[in-house]
């Protein structure tokens, strides 16, 4: 006999329940006068057992799909163009028509789209109003192309915490980050350097990646979280005398022990912490209480 929570018993069980609740839920079967023997109805014994709720009826089956061959010459067949015309020499022939800058304007203000669409019909040459145009020859105008920041884009926290990396919703399953603590000497690029509301000499430490992004953590100044500070502009930040722009040794071991002490502290697998704070604070002595490295 099997016992009460036997992973097959439980099964069975589920099974069973489930059979159940569609048998007591399916229409009752209409009653006719042939069911009817001697006043009584008839059992026949077709409504006292499950169906199985996964059967397709016939008429419901489709047969195979089509053949890929037969989609692609579907979608390349025309009534009056051929497979094989040569569409790039049916352009080239085609006349331009010109189109104004201005129209394309008023179509978009207008959000009038079925005109816009219709204009693809047909081979368009763009004509750019005299308003639009910008006379290169003024005294009083510079052309300069860039610079560009297409490929780079810079997040920086408005106060203390890791709100720069985290995602902005309430949750987002794709969402990953990689700690990688043993870079403590990778330095902040100087190209960048400018793009900082702070001087990064002496503040940086690369630890991994979010995403496909670098992640870097600065300690900063306390001026910089109060907006209402004096001294909260770029020019008057204190500058640590340091050599370059990344955390001194003892700075960088005591973030990586306390990052190892909050990771053991939320239980998380295969990170432990010995000792909090080992002394002396060495590389050496660091990786015998901690595994994070």
């Amino acid at each position: 006999m099997l016992k009460f929570g036997d992973p097959f018993r439980e099964r069975l069980s589920f099974t069973f329940l489930v059979q159940l609740t569609i048998f007591f839920h399916s229409p009752s079967p209409t009653i006719q006068d042939d069911d009817l023997q001697d006043g009584a109805l008839v059992d026949e014994a077709a409504h006292d057992s499950t169906f199985d709720v996964a059967e397709i009826p016939s008429q419901l089956i489709s047969p195979d799909a089509h053949d890929q061959e037969e989609v692609h010459f579907a979608l390349y067949r025309s009534q009056h163009v051929r497979a094989n015309q040569d569409y790039t020499q049916k352009f080239k022939a085609a006349s331009e028509k010109p189109i104004r800058f201005s129209t394309l304007q008023t179509l978009h203000g207008n959000d009038d789209v079925k005109r816009a669409i219709s204009l693809l019909s047909s081979r368009r040459r763009l004509v750019i109003d005299n308003r639009f145009l910008v006379d290169t020859s003024h005294p009083d105008h510079l052309t300069r192309v860039g610079p560009h920041h297409l490929d780079y884009t810079l997040y920086i926290g408005a106060r203390r915490g890791l709100d720069a990396a985290l995602p902005n919703v309430e949750s987002m399953h794709t969402w990953t980050a990689s700690i990688q603590l043993y870079s403590t000497h990778r330095l902040w690029p100087d190209k960048n350097a400018k793009d900082l509301p702070f001087n990064p000499v002496g503040r940086m430490l690369y630890i991994g990646t979010r995403l496909d992004d670098q992640l870097w953590l600065a300690l900063l100044p306390e001026a910089y979280f109060n907006v209402d500070d004096p001294n909260n502009t770029h020019n008057r930040l204190p500058i640590l005398p340091a050599s370059s722009s990344a955390l001194s040794t003892q700075h960088a071991l005591m973030l990586i022990m306390f990052m190892a002490h909050v990771l053991e502290d939320m239980r998380f697998q295969d990170i432990s912490c010995i000792d909090t704070y080992p002394d002396p604070l060495t590389w050496q002595s660091v990786r015998a209480s901690t595994e994070i490295l």
